[in-house]
Formats: structure tokens, C-alpha cells, sequence
């Protein structure tokens, strides 16, 4: 084996990454930078995006540079989920791309351990939608519908939902578009999430098979969830 990192001949141990080509060596999988995107090692020094974000050559290759590309993914993705469930969301939702995501959390009172990628941010009736700058073109078709099913949960979920299952539901809607532009990457590694993103993700879609498709799915998030998955009224 041949290390996907150095390029040398792997002696003894060599690793792996779920969804990604390759072998990496001890040396390369210990020692070196891991990207922020795909968690392969990085060979020599890293490229830094937003300052804090390590990218390998390969994940540079698809980051958007251009603002006007973000609206691009987003008009498409908005797009195809009018078609998936049926519904527009009826506010104007803005869309903005920022630096840090981390800032834009805490002012709105939001908690942040700095590695989000978006956020959707209502008050009152103003809707938005906030997504990292240089993203790669795979993350914001991820990123972008998962924020838009927010708003459009907002126009139609009942609210007494717990929120893992509302994030759960912005993940399955996600996967949709994820599986329609052909990213298996992504929709590998969102299918096996640990996080309540995850088991949520797994809930909506056990009930998306068992339950009779995307009707049955949507029919739940807008009825009035069981007692044991309502959150406390306020």
C-alpha cells in the first residue's frame, strides 16, 4: 500500500477514512493537520481558510470564492425542495454569507463551539439565513437546504416538536438534496452522525420508510407530536 498523504511504501500500521479513497500511513494520520472537510491528513503545509480552517488540495478545489455562487446553490436547492415537499416558504428569506458563523450565533444568543457551518435566524417575521464563507460546494448543498428547512419548519412544524427531531427533519431534508446532486461523501457521513443531528436524521427517515414515503414524514412534522417527543410550552 502506497500512503494517500506522503506518497511512501505504508510499513506496518496504516489507516483509513470512511467514504474517502486511500491509505494513510501512522506517521501522516498522527502527526500531520487533518482538513476541516474530509478529515484526510494533509501533506506539507496547510491551506487556511477563514484562518482557522485547514483545507487539503483536494476540498480547495471545490470551495466557492465567489458570493454570487452561494446564491446560485441556494436558488437551486430552494428549487428543488418546493417540488420534494410540495410547499414554498411564504416569508422572504435573506441570505448571508459571513466570515464566522461563531459571532453570528452568539450575538443572536445562540450557544457555538465554533464548527458550524450556518444558521437560520428568525425575528418576528424577518427570516434568514447565515452560511459560511468558502465553503465547498458540497457543504453548502448541505448547509443551505438544511437552514431553509428551518425557516420552512417554522412556517409549517408544530412547534412543540423536541428540537432533535426538528434538526433531524432539516438533516433528512438535506439528505435529499445531497442524494439528487450525487454527493455520497456527505450523505455517508450525514447518515452516521452521533450527535442528536444523527439520531434525529434516523427517526425521520424510519418514518419516511415505515410510514409511507415523504407525505408520512411530512404529516408528522406538522401534527401534534406523542407525549414523550413534546417539549415543555413555554
Amino acid at each position: 500500500l502506497v500512503c494517500g498523504c506522503c506518497g511512501k511504501l505504508i510499513r506496518g500500521k496504516y489507516y483509513s477514512h470512511t467514504f474517502i479513497d486511500g491509505y494513510f500511513c501512522e506517521s501522516c494520520e498522527k502527526d500531520n493537520t487533518k482538513c476541516s472537510v474530509c478529515s484526510r491528513p494533509i501533506s506539507g503545509e496547510p491551506t487556511m481558510i477563514g484562518g482557522k480552517r485547514p483545507l487539503c488540495k483536494i476540498c480547495m478545489k471545490t470551495v466557492l470564492l465567489d458570493k454570487d455562487d452561494y446564491r446560485k446553490v441556494y436558488d437551486d436547492s430552494v428549487k428543488m425542495l418546493s417540488k420534494l415537499l410540495g410547499e414554498e416558504v411564504y416569508h422572504e428569506v435573506s441570505l448571508d454569507v459571513v466570515d464566522d458563523i461563531s459571532k453570528v450565533r452568539e450575538k443572536a444568543g445562540f450557544e457555538s463551539d465554533g464548527k458550524e457551518l450556518g444558521l437560520f435566524k428568525r425575528k418576528d417575521n424577518d427570516f434568514g439565513i447565515y452560511i459560511l464563507y468558502r465553503a465547498t460546494r458540497e457543504l453548502a448543498y448541505e448547509t443551505i437546504p438544511h437552514e431553509w428547512a428551518h425557516a420552512w419548519f417554522a412556517e409549517n412544524g408544530h412547534q412543540l416538536h423536541l428540537q432533535w427531531v426538528e434538526e433531524g427533519f432539516c438533516q433528512w431534508v438535506a439528505s435529499k438534496i445531497l442524494a439528487e446532486k450525487k454527493y455520497k461523501r456527505g450523505l455517508g457521513i450525514l447518515e452516521n452522525r452521533k450527535d442528536l443531528y444523527g439520531k434525529g436524521y434516523r427517526y425521520i427517515s424510519m418514518i419516511e420508510r415505515q410510514g409511507g414515503g415523504i407525505d408520512a414524514v411530512l404529516d408528522f412534522v406538522k401534527s401534534e407530536p406523542p407525549a414523550d417527543l413534546r417539549r415543555e410550552k413555554k
